[in-house]
């Protein structure tokens, strides 16, 4: 792989990138310290479906973003719907981040500076779709 073609993955697709290697890398802590998993952000999510069960979501979540992403390159079929149906996947994960820090904030007093950005990040995301359209009518 040349250092052209890892721009072209890159290029226009970086919060796409962030979003699906912070998933995996999280997955991964979890796994290896359970105990990350019961912080305020997570603990919804892992009273549903346990420690094992974020780790499992955050790593397939991730790893399916990725593999959507050099797909997309590839097929202007799989590609941008994975891409998409992944980014709809991360805008929940986000937008329950932000719900639980927005909890916390009216809980401590002030507001927490998580909720503004997993705010802010699933917004962004909602972004994705839109660009993996606009990947396969420019055929990119």
């Amino acid at each position: 792989m040349t250092s052209r073609s890892i721009t072209y993955y890159l290029d226009a697709r970086r919060l796409e990138w962030l979003g699906s290697v912070y998933l995996i890398l999280q997955g991964m802590a979890i796994l290896v310290w359970p105990k990350s998993a019961h912080g305020s952000i997570l603990q919804v999510l892992v009273g549903n479906i346990g420690d094992a069960g974020t780790a499992l979501l955050f790593i397939l979540t991730g790893l399916i973003g990725a593999v959507a992403l050099i797909a997309n390159g590839r097929s202007h079929k799989v590609g941008p719907h994975a891409r998409s149906l992944i980014a709809i996947v991360r805008m929940v994960i986000w937008a329950s981040f932000a719900l639980a820090m927005y909890r916390i904030s009216k809980e401590q007093g002030f507001p927490s500076p998580m909720a503004i950005f997993f705010g802010l990040a699933t917004i962004a995301e909602t972004y994705t779709p839109y660009r993996a359209v606009l990947d396969v009518r420019n055929g990119s």
